[in-house]
C-alpha cells in the first residue's frame, strides 16, 4: 500500500507541474517575435512604459494671471495634438518676478523636469512679463529666457511671446494660431505662395536686399513654390497696394528685406496704418520682417509686428523681427537661414551641432541665428562689404525675437505619431471583447484614422482628434492581427501593425485531461525504473 501511495503522490505532483506550464502562446513570446522582426518602430510604439512618473511638459506657458483663464484654450489644443503642456502664473514664481526670476524658474524646469520643456511661451506684453535687456546695448530681448545650457548666447529652447494687453487681443492670436494649423492645406495654391518684398537702394551701395530676395526666390520657384516679388526703388515699381492685394489673395510667408521703423516697412511701404485695408480672414500667414525696429515690442506703443499680429481675423499668425537697429550682411544671412530651416533643400550641405532644421517658428528663428553665426560671423562677412564682430553678432541674437507661438509649424513635413498604444488584454478568451486605444500626435489636421482587425475595418467608438478607442469581439481563436493607418491633410501618414491572442476556454478541461493522460502514460513507462532503483531503496530504509 505504501508503494501505491508513493505512486499516487508522484502522479499528482507531475499533473500539477505540467499544468503550470503555459499551453498557449504568451504575450512574452509575441514580444520576442516583434523584437526579432527588426521593426523597432513597432516596439517603441507598442511597448512604451506606462508607469513612469512625469512631472514636466514639452510646452511651458508662463502667463500673467490676467490671461491665465483664456490661455487654457491654447493649452488644451496643444494637449489635444499630443504636446504635453503646462500653464504657470508669474505670481506662482514669485511676487512681481524680474526677468532673472523667470529665467531661474525656466532653467530649473529644464534641468529637473521630465520631460524637460522644449517650448516656452510668454503671455503678456512687457508691462505684464518683463523682457531681458541686452548685454552690451539697452535693447529689448527674450533671448535669455531660452539660454539655459551654458554661458553662451546660443538659444537652447524655442521661445515666443504673445505681447497682449487684454484678453481680446489674446483671443485674436489664439484663434489665428489654432486656425493656421487646422486650415493648412498644401493642395491649395495659397499655401505654396511666398511674398518677397525688398528695396533697390540707389545710393551707390549695394545693400543686398534684392540680391538676397532673388536668391530665396530662385530656390522656391525651382521647388514647386510660387513667389510674388514686390520690389521698389531704382528701376522697380512695387507699391503698398501690391502688398495688400497679395496678402488678401493669400500667401504662406511674408518676407521683407529693407529698412524699417517701429511702425513698419520703409520700402515698399507697409505700415500699421495699412493694416485696416487687409481682408484675409481665410488664412493669416507668418511674417519675416528682416529690417530695423519693426519688432520693437518694448516700444511705448504697439510696434508693427505687435499691431499686425493682434489684428482680429486678419493680418498674420506669427512675426519674426528686430527690436532695434539691425545690420545688413548679418540680416541677409539670417534671412537665408530662416528659409534653409524650413526647406532642407536650400543649403542642403549646411549643418550646425547646436540646432536642427525645423518648420516650427521658434526652431526656425534659432536655426536662422546659427546660420547667420556660421555664414557671417565665422567668415568675417565673406562676400559682403562689412566685417563682422562678436559684439554685433551677439546683438543680432538678442534683438531678433518671435512674437507668436514657438511651436507653430509653417509647413507640414512630419508624419503623425502613434503613442501610448494599449490593449485590454494580451490574451483573451473566445467571446471576450478587446479594447484598443492609442494617442495621436499631429500638429495639423488629420484626414483619416483607420483600424483594421482581421481585414475588417473597425469604426471608432471614441475619437477626439488625439485619442482613438475602439472595441472588437473575438469570435475566433489564434493570433488576431490589427493594422492602424493614419493620414493627415498634407499626405503624411503612419502605419502600425500588431496582434493579440484569443484562446478557447471551452477546451480547458480537454487540455487538462490530455495532460493527465500524458502524465499517467509517463508514470507507467518509467515505473519499472522507479520501482527498481528508488522505491525498493525507500522500503529498505523504512521511508515508506
Amino acid at each position: 500500500m505504501k508503494k501505491y501511495s508513493l505512486l499516487l503522490i508522484i502522479l499528482l505532483f507531475e499533473i500539477v507541474i505540467l499544468n503550470l506550464i503555459p499551453y498557449n502562446t504568451s504575450w512574452s513570446s509575441i514580444r520576442d517575435d516583434l523584437k526579432n522582426s527588426g521593426d523597432e518602430t513597432s516596439m517603441n510604439l507598442t511597448f512604451q512604459i506606462a508607469d513612469q512618473i512625469y512631472n514636466g511638459c514639452e510646452y511651458l506657458i508662463i502667463t500673467h494671471e490676467n490671461f491665465a483663464e483664456a490661455i487654457e484654450i491654447l493649452a488644451q489644443d496643444k494637449n489635444k495634438h499630443g504636446i504635453s503642456t503646462k500653464i504657470v502664473n508669474t505670481s506662482s514664481i514669485c511676487e512681481n518676478p524680474t526677468p532673472e526670476n523667470i529665467s531661474d524658474f525656466i532653467k530649473e524646469a529644464y534641468e529637473t523636469w521630465n520631460p524637460q520643456p522644449k517650448y516656452i511661451l510668454l503671455v503678456g506684453d512687457v508691462n505684464f512679463i518683463p523682457c531681458h535687456r541686452g548685454r552690451d546695448y539697452d535693447v529689448s530681448t527674450d533671448l535669455y529666457y531660452a539660454t539655459v545650457n551654458g554661458s553662451d548666447y546660443f538659444p537652447d529652447l524655442n521661445i515666443g511671446r504673445f505681447p497682449v494687453q487684454n484678453n481680446d487681443e489674446l483671443m485674436s492670436i489664439i484663434n489665428k494660431t489654432i486656425n493656421y494649423e487646422e486650415n493648412y492645406n498644401p493642395k491649395l495654391q495659397i499655401f505654396r505662395k511666398v511674398l518677397l518684398a525688398a528695396y533697390n537702394q540707389s545710393d551707390g551701395i549695394d545693400r543686398y536686399y534684392i540680391t538676397t530676395s532673388e536668391n530665396i526666390s530662385e530656390f522656391l520657384e525651382a521647388n514647386s513654390y510660387y513667389t510674388t516679388r514686390i520690389y521698389s526703388g531704382s528701376g522697380q515699381n512695387g507699391t503698398t497696394e501690391d502688398i495688400i492685394s497679395s496678402i488678401n489673395e493669400g500667401v504662406l510667408i511674408l518676407n521683407h528685406r529693407d529698412h524699417g521703423i517701429e511702425s513698419g516697412w520703409s520700402y515698399p511701404s507697409f505700415t500699421i496704418s495699412d493694416i485696416e485695408e487687409l481682408n484675409n480672414p481665410h488664412f493669416q500667414p507668418v511674417m519675416f520682417s528682416i529690417n530695423c525696429l519693426s519688432g520693437n515690442f518694448g516700444y511705448h506703443s504697439d510696434c508693427f509686428g505687435e499691431a499686425i499680429l493682434k489684428a482680429e481675423n486678419k493680418g498674420i499668425s506669427a512675426f519674426i523681427g528686430a527690436s532695434t537697429v539691425s545690420y545688413s550682411g548679418y540680416n541677409d544671412e539670417l534671412n537665408k537661414g530662416l528659409f534653409a530651416s524650413i526647406f532642407p533643400g536650400y543649403y542642403p550641405n549646411y549643418s550646425n551641432g547646436n540646432v536642427s532644421r525645423s518648420e516650427e517658428m521658434g526652431g526656425v528663428l534659432n536655426f536662422g541665428k546659427m546660420f547667420m553665426y556660421d555664414k557671417y560671423y565665422l567668415t568675417n562677412g565673406e562676400g559682403y562689404r562689412w566685417s563682422a564682430t562678436e559684439k554685433i553678432t551677439r546683438l543680432q541674437f538678442e534683438i531678433l525675437n518671435l512674437l507668436g507661438d514657438p511651436a507653430l509649424a509653417i509647413i507640414d513635413n512630419i508624419a503623425p505619431e502613434i503613442y501610448n498604444l494599449s490593449l485590454k488584454s494580451d490574451i483573451l478568451e473566445l467571446g471576450d471583447t478587446q479594447k484598443i486605444g492609442f494617442h495621436i500626435r499631429e500638429k495639423f489636421a488629420l484626414d483619416t484614422v483607420e483600424l483594421n482587425i482581421k481585414d475588417q475595418t473597425i469604426i471608432e467608438k471614441k475619437y477626439n482628434n488625439s485619442f482613438f478607442e475602439c472595441f472588437y469581439k473575438s469570435l475566433e481563436t489564434g493570433n488576431i492581427t490589427y493594422d492602424i493607418k493614419i493620414n493627415d491633410t498634407s499626405g503624411n501618414f503612419i502605419t502600425l501593425s500588431g496582434y493579440f491572442t484569443v484562446r478557447d476556454n471551452g477546451n480547458l478541461l480537454k487540455d487538462i485531461l490530455f495532460i493527465m493522460f500524458l502524465s499517467i502514460a509517463t508514470i507507467i513507462l518509467i515505473y519499472p525504473i522507479i520501482d527498481r532503483f528508488l522505491i525498493r531503496k525507500f522500503i529498505k530504509n523504512d521511508y515508506i
